[in-house]
């Protein structure tokens, strides 16, 4: 007979952390098999946009486990991506080959995990240095997530890229993240809603949830772009941009249809209580003496985002026309 799942009332909290780790450790081990190498190889290749080994950021035959670029492609590869002979995802595999002999919480929480999908989250208040309160920033639902190593180094307004997994009442991140400015918002915002878009032109009535667990590597491709732009942009002297690549330079209709969006996400911005901003909108923190500094420091970075972007042909907003229009000049 098949345990039942003791009620949560009587479940410790010793017996939740037990049970986290132990199918933390049980994942990591069935996703490390010889016979998922070439599968992970292929998973490092589509994270990070590479077209062999040798674009990638790290040398795999003397990899560090505990590197930034390995740890957060092997949870992608853990929790999204598809193998290429059955379709299905490593920790369904998991599910099936280990999943009726796990411990009751364990299968619990492996019902739930595999449900999660990483999205984007706003930090709104720090609690103790353990938790951060954080926002859905496309959704809205609002969660207290227990991190103390983590929760240090945050800050009010911070932008996070991560998978949240419930254990009992709380909630955790899968492993490590990528962090954003509070200036990247607006932009990040704009990607993921018209790429959602597009895939729901190839997928019609395709939610949120699934929308991400197919394409959660976008946030790694926003990141290097943004790095790499950011980087040329401030060493470009009098070098023009490299040229860019005709098979992916918008057309006249994607370019104004990523600009418009780009301008209504900044206006929305403008109007919206930001916890960079101590809750108040950007508007009201322009008239307030102790909050402009930081507004200031937001709206120079915002504008280095899209100078940058705009300076290598992509799809930017006129910021100086916008703030001069917006009377923040």
């Amino acid at each position: 007979m098949t345990p039942q799942p003791a009620p949560k009332q009587v479940i410790t909290r010793a017996q939740w952390v037990a049970a986290d780790a132990a199918l933390r450790e049980a994942l990591s081990r069935f996703a490390s098999q010889a016979r998922f190498e070439e599968e992970f190889l292929r998973a490092f290749l589509i994270y990070w946009s590479a077209e062999d080994e040798e674009d990638l950021p790290i040398d795999l035959e003397h990899v560090d486990p505990d590197s930034e670029e390995f740890l957060l492609t092997f949870e992608w590869f853990v929790y999204d991506y598809r193998e290429s002979e059955s379709g299905k995802r490593i920790i369904d595999l998991f599910a099936e080959a280990e999943g009726p002999r796990l411990p009751a919480l364990q299968r619990q929480l492996l019902e739930a995990w595999r449900q999660q999908c990483i999205d984007l989250y706003e930090v709104h208040r720090i609690e103790d240095g353990r938790r951060y309160h954080v926002l859905r920033v496309m959704t809205g639902q609002e969660y207290a997530v227990d991190d103390e190593p983590s929760a240090g180094s945050l800050a009010p307004g911070d932008l996070l890229a991560v998978r949240l997994l419930p254990v009992g009442e709380r909630w955790y991140p899968s492993t490590l993240f990528r962090s954003f400015s509070p200036a990247d918002l607006p932009r990040l915002t704009v990607t993921l809603r018209l790429s959602y878009e597009d895939f729901q032109q190839e997928r019609p009535g395709a939610g949120w949830e699934e929308f991400l667990r197919e394409n959660g590597f976008l946030f790694n491709d926003y990141t290097l772009e943004r790095r790499a732009l950011a980087e040329a942009w401030h060493e470009r002297g009098a070098e023009p941009p490299a040229p860019a690549d005709e098979e992916r330079e918008p057309s006249a209709r994607d370019r104004r249809r990523w600009e418009t969006a780009l301008r209504q996400a900044y206006e929305q911005w403008l109007e919206r209580p930001s916890p960079a901003l101590g809750m108040q909108t950007p508007l009201e923190a322009a008239s307030d003496p102790q909050l402009r500094p930081r507004l200031k420091d937001i709206l120079q970075q915002m504008e280095e985002i899209e100078a940058s972007f705009a300076w290598a042909g992509e799809p930017a907003l006129d910021w100086k026309a916008f703030i001069r229009e917006k009377g923040l000049l």
